[in-house]
């Protein structure tokens, strides 16, 4: 199955690099003694996460300026601000500091504010820590907190950002869209598992899903033949379309919930990336795997939060019950695209992510069969909001 992510132990590069920098700062005499020591900590994260040839550029000066080479990334650059040992306990420093490094940040972004979204300030005295941000028109620092695991991973991840995409509309389409190559390979994986299956319970939930589905925008399957072209399914074959938009609405669900719940645990550290469990369960075993996939169907993080029934999951957890080798690729091609992107994004624009998974929704299907079948996306997106919201 190969080894397992590297990305799976940032955790545990949190909780490290943590512990030393505290040592440091134990020790150190001033600033530069504990800027030496992070910056040491930081090639080592750039030499672990970034491939050759993409690391970040890394300016050495007063403070340490990260800059990563990605155009669609949601942060630009990284930029932490050095204070001696124990300097934030005092809250005029902790002031001076904030004022030191806004201001570095507007030179850097040209003094244009529709620049200062993409740096990602960071103040570090080696036992308290503070970020800062420009979001919603004004800049936001939080008051220093004792260094924790949890403030070193947010650190980090700002880190790792660099080499990953903002959540947006168009980049997400370009992946997992109607034209994506992700859409063309998975969604005839499920076709073909559906076709193939002798499931009762697979049987109860498409006939119910058609049911529904049919009486919600009163199609016919001849609205639907444009899909088969568009996938590409069972060539030579006579294809069930009802199968096939079957097949397409598992997809688009499985992404947007996958997605949902990545952004979710975003602010609810406390249980994790469902991403990196999902990818980790798959390098232990394929029954660890359908097992964390069965929890995310169940509702995973989003009913830990109260969100109940979101995107009709009873509908689409079938293909759990159609595990297969096949499947599973499908469904790692999905995880594995869905790790490019950085959830931090709604941290920055909650409002432009709203509208954004609204966009990818009404997406799901290529334009043309989208437009036969009139008022049904209209409805699911009214359901899947209410249940969100």
């Amino acid at each position: 199955m190969g080894k397992p992510d590297k990305r799976l132990d940032l955790g545990l590069d949190a909780k490290r690099i943590g512990k030393r920098i505290k040592e440091t700062a134990k020790k150190a005499r001033n600033e530069e003694e504990l800027k030496i020591k992070v910056e040491s900590l930081i090639q080592e994260l750039i030499a672990k996460f970034f491939e050759k040839g993409e690391e970040p550029e890394v300016a050495y000066e007063h403070r340490t300026t990260i800059s990563g080479k990605r155009e669609d990334a949601l942060y630009g650059t990284v930029i932490i601000e050095y204070k001696a040992p124990k300097k934030l306990d005092t809250g005029s420093e902790f002031v001076k500091a904030k004022e030191q490094i806004i201001e570095y940040i507007n030179e850097e972004a040209d003094g244009k504010p529709e620049n200062y979204g993409k740096f990602f300030g960071v103040i570090l005295d080696g036992s308290k820590i503070s970020f800062v941000r420009f979001r919603r028109n004004q800049w936001v620092a939080d008051e220093p907190t004792e260094l924790s695991e949890e403030s070193v991973y947010r650190l980090l991840e700002a880190i790792i950002s660099l080499r990953r995409k903002a959540i947006d509309a168009d980049f997400l389409l370009t992946d997992f869209g109607p034209e994506s190559e992700t859409s063309e390979k998975v969604i005839p994986v499920l076709y073909e598992a559906l076709e193939k299956s002798e499931s009762s319970r697979t049987a109860m939930l498409f006939r119910d899903w058609k049911r529904v589905f049919s009486q919600v925008c009163a199609y016919s399957p001849s609205k639907l033949e444009g899909l088969v072209e568009h996938y590409g399914v069972a060539k030579g074959k006579k294809v069930d379309v009802e199968k096939l938009m079957f097949a397409v609405h598992t997809y688009y669900t499985l992404v947007m919930k996958l997605l949902t719940s990545e952004v979710i645990s975003f602010f609810n550290p406390v249980f994790g990336s469902p991403l990196q469990r999902i990818e980790s369960a798959n390098y232990r075993s394929r029954a660890d795997l359908r097992d964390e996939l069965l929890d995310l169907e169940e509702g995973g993080i989003i009913a830990k939060i109260g969100i109940r029934n979101f995107l009709e999951a009873d509908y689409f957890a079938w293909y759990l019950d159609e595990w297969s080798e096949d499947v599973v690729k499908g469904v790692m091609e999905i995880v594995r695209k869905l790790w490019d992107y950085d959830p931090a994004t709604v941290e920055l624009e909650p409002d432009r992510v709203k509208d954004l998974f609204k966009r990818l929704y009404q997406n799901l299907v290529p334009k043309r069969v989208r437009h036969d079948l009139g008022e049904y996306f209209t409805n699911l997106l009214n359901n899947l909001w209410a249940s969100l919201i």
